[in-house]
């Protein structure tokens, strides 16, 4: 259901309910912490400063705690791995010829094939080897239905959700 109008989205809920998002690495209770992230946003007007977060979960007590990495040269390294992923994704290749100027990426992760430790692969080869651009595309269309779900109240996408929601039928694929 599409939602043009935030106002129409009642909060006279008598319980919310928090659970955890499909696929997520979320450890514990999803009331427990949900009801911590409702009350930083009571205590910051809203707004959920991830620092806060981070700092009520210190205590090992707090439901978030095990969300969190609190042995610091792990925590470090996981961060530098997070930072190569994120120049990995980064640096897209730009070719200019004399018809046209292509741009696309470099690289694209390999998680696709199911493994998050996976490579990034050369994008160009993804796209030439059918098994694998078969994989990158149905990843694309996870990708895009978590996009629906997160989005689908906003009437302002109804149009792309429609277009996607043809194409997939044309491939033979109900949405």
């Amino acid at each position: 259901m599409a939602v043009s109008n935030p106002a129409q989205i009642s909060r006279r809920r008598r319980k919310i309910t928090y659970i955890k998002v499909k696929g997520s690495r979320v450890k514990g209770n999803a009331q427990a912490i949900g009801e911590v992230i409702e009350d930083l946003k009571k205590q910051f007007g809203g707004r959920v400063p991830p620092k806060e977060l981070v700092k009520v979960a210190r205590d090992p007590k707090n439901p978030c705690h095990a969300n969190f990495t609190w042995d610091n040269k792990k925590a470090a390294d996981e961060f530098r791995l997070d930072q190569a992923r994120h120049l990995l994704r980064s640096i897209i290749i730009m070719e200019v010829t004399r018809e046209e100027v292509i741009i696309r990426p470099n690289v694209v992760c390999s998680r696709y094939g199911g493994q998050a430790t996976q490579p990034y692969k050369d994008f160009l080869e993804v796209m030439k080897n059918p098994a694998e651009r078969a994989l990158y595309l149905e990843c694309s269309f996870r990708e895009f239905e978590a996009f629906r779900k997160k989005y689908e109240r906003l009437a302002e996408w109804k149009a792309v959700f429609d277009a996607y929601d043809a194409m997939r039928l044309k491939r033979g694929k109900a949405a």
